[in-house]
């Protein structure tokens, strides 16, 4: 079990990551469409 709270936490971090450096970073998605992406549960195009 403690390994499965491991790797759950780096895919968070990962995750995080990943959208600092979409949204902030390389802007190229804006908030409010991640917040759409993820409320909708669906890829960004």
């Amino acid at each position: 079990m403690k390994r499965e709270k491991n790797i759950t936490w780096v895919e968070n971090t990962d995750s995080l990551a990943a959208m600092k450096r979409l949204v902030f970073d390389e802007k190229k998605y804006t908030m409010e469409e991640l917040i759409d992406a993820l409320k909708n549960n669906r890829d960004f195009k």
